[in-house]
């Protein structure tokens, strides 16, 4: 509002209706969406021509619960598509909760 971006009186009427969204790890289905949309973000930011998720990769973000909400996969992506150096996001880039997915194989 302070910047001029956003209507006050937009904002005030947004407050008397309240709009509920479940966290991430009650909509699975977002995950993979939620993390194409990240990986398109981080692409640019980073400079890299490509970052793909393979199945493997992709299975292990839907199997996570995601105690961090939304905030989490990004993070999860973005030390991911470090490690990878670009190209293709290998199951053993992805960390959860520290420990890493799968070992190369």
């Amino acid at each position: 509002m302070a910047a001029g971006r956003f209507r006050e009186d937009l904002f005030f009427r947004l407050g008397a209706f309240p709009v509920r969204l479940p966290p991430l790890r009650e909509r699975p289905v977002d995950v993979l969406l939620l993390a194409q949309h990240l990986l398109d973000g981080l692409r640019r930011r980073l400079g890299m021509p490509e970052l793909a998720l393979p199945e493997e990769a992709a299975r292990i973000l839907e199997g996570h619960h995601w105690p961090g909400n939304v905030r989490e996969p990004g993070n999860v992506l973005e030390r991911a598509a470090i490690l990878a150096g670009g190209g293709t996001i290998g199951a053993w880039h992805v960390e959860l909760g520290g420990a890493p997915g799968l070992a190369p194989g």
